[in-house]
């Protein structure tokens, strides 16, 4: 931890350092891989593969798809395909090696995305914010971070583009990003962030670009 502060171009509030979720695993898988690493979090530092992009793309497109509904003014398939590309060509020069993925992959994604969402149950799939940021104070840091979506009952949901369902399930299972984004929607109350529900959204490149949708649990203990 003391060499991060020392390495690291970190962030300070009121004299305390600004933790993201990522800074956490980070540090608890290796502290000094940690602090050596360049602040990851705006779009485009740094090396990025053509499939990380892709995530990007898909994962921005999924967000318009809900403001729009938000707006009472939901875009359709065209749309947000169209916005896509627009984006894809906008931004492509910040890919720095490619690794297979294209934009026609992206354009597959969010097509089956979108259909699948509008087959859900959207009495309590109906999204109340997209990409909210989220600040708390606790004893000896801030703690702050942006979730995807949060549904009208409260639920917390997040995109993530894989390539395989078992590689974004064992992904999603080492992460702490449950725990973490729980606590920021229950501002530090660690008893009301236990019954807050959050589902993965799964978009998975292989076999066909299937959607699954699964819960992570909680519990006090942990």
């Amino acid at each position: 931890g003391d060499i991060g502060l020392i390495i690291r171009n970190m962030e300070y509030r009121d004299g305390k350092i600004v933790l993201r979720r990522s800074d956490i695993e980070g540090i608890l898988h290796c502290g000094y891989q940690w602090a050596n690493t360049p602040e990851q979090g705006a779009v485009g530092q740094g090396v990025e593969s053509s499939s990380t992009f892709l995530g990007t793309m898909v994962h921005g497109a999924i967000e318009a798809y809900y403001q729009s509904i938000m707006d009472n003014n939901p875009l359709s398939i065209d749309d947000i395909k169209a916005g896509m590309i627009a984006a894809w060509d906008g931004h492509t020069g910040r890919i720095s090696w490619q690794s297979g993925d294209t934009k026609a992959t992206a354009l597959i994604l969010i097509e089956r995305y979108i259909e699948w969402a509008r087959r859900q149950d959207w009495q309590w799939m109906a999204p109340k914010s997209v990409e909210k940021r989220y600040h708390i104070e606790l004893p000896d840091c801030w703690l702050t971070g942006k979730i995807d979506m949060e549904t009208i009952n409260g639920t917390i949901i997040d995109f993530k583009t894989t390539g395989s369902y078992d590689l974004g399930k064992n992904l999603t299972y080492e992460s702490i990003q449950p725990w973490v984004y729980r606590l920021l929607v229950a501002g530090g109350d660690i008893g009301r962030a236990v019954d807050i529900g959050f589902f993965y959204h799964l978009i998975t490149k292989r076999p066909q670009g299937e959607i699954y949708q699964f819960a992570a649990y909680t519990k006090k203990g942990d």
